[in-house]
């Protein structure tokens, strides 16, 4: 039985649909599906309740939960311990970042690293700004470079990197696309194609529109910049995005409206206070401050 399918039965479970399953996950629907029918065949039962749109643990499903849950956590706290050590002993530096870091030139300050310490290694891994705090917390990272809005809690120890606007991405024949700025208000009726539901922008998002007076009616979401701006450009919605990944994108069909008032996040260089930085990390530290 493979354990890393018995934690993705944990995802599976937990959102009841395997499309948001499989973007947490990072893999494709028709690979988490092979998992689970093998994690099935391996127990000689059914773990899932397919009847419904969403799909729900039957009672063998149920059964197996408690177990499940304890198994992957205990994966999780061994390999955590295990890497701990061992890139102690390597000079490993590990690195949690957004999935944007080309567009806001991340890749050029750790590439400068690498060069200038050519004896230690970077273990670079991307998730969201959420996942990210919870992995610095667990200390399954030593340094994490996430996306805050203004009113972040200091938990934490932070170097700020650059800032970035909320925008709105809409098909070119919107009736606000012509114009240079809107408030938030203004896209009232229209529907929203967001980033994933556990990531901090769909947060962000449904934060700032309650305060703009309305609930969003969200048609979309996903863990990809690229989706959302194709299916913005088949007038399939209004997008709400930071704007430096998408100017980067370059599609014609869309029209990039900022939002004013301006909805300000800031990226950053996070670690845990109270830490004990070896001289490499120190060093990575350094070269953030310099910017």
């Amino acid at each position: 039985m493979d354990i890393d399918y018995i934690h993705e039965f944990v995802v599976l479970a937990d959102t009841g649909n395997y499309m948001e399953a499989a973007d947490k996950l990072f893999l494709t629907q028709s690979s988490l599906t092979r998992h689970i029918q093998k994690l099935e065949a391996d127990l000689g039962v059914l773990l899932f309740d397919r009847s419904t749109r969403h799909i729900e643990l039957n009672k063998y499903g149920n059964l197996f939960m408690p177990y499940a849950r304890q198994i992957s956590q205990l994966q999780k706290e061994y390999t955590t311990t295990f890497c701990n050590e061992l890139n102690r002993e390597r000079g490993t530096i590990r690195i949690g970042a957004i999935p944007v870091m080309a567009q806001y030139q991340i890749t050029d300050i750790l590439a400068r690293f690498q060069q200038e310490n050519r004896n230690f290694m970077l273990d670079i891994q991307e998730a969201d700004s959420l996942k990210l705090i919870q992995m610095l917390r667990d200390e399954e990272i030593d340094f994490a470079v996430i996306r805050e809005s203004d009113d972040a809690s200091s938990a934490f120890c932070k170097i700020p990197i650059t800032q970035d606007t909320l925008a709105a991405l809409m098909p070119a024949g919107h009736p606000l696309a012509v114009k240079d700025h809107i408030e938030l208000k203004q896209l009232y009726r229209d529907s929203f194609l967001l980033l994933g539901r556990d990531t901090f922008m769909y947060s962000l998002c449904v934060r700032e529109c309650r305060s703009a007076g309305f609930e969003p009616h969200i048609a979309f979401t996903s863990n990809r910049v690229d989706n959302i701006i194709g299916l913005v450009s088949k007038g399939m919605g209004v997008g709400l995005l930071t704007k430096r990944p998408v100017m980067s994108a370059n599609h014609s069909e869309i029209a990039v409206v900022d939002i004013l008032p301006a909805i300000t996040t800031t990226i950053s260089l996070a670690y845990l206070p109270g830490k004990k930085l070896t001289a490499p990390q120190q060093q990575l530290v350094k070269i953030f401050e310099s910017l």
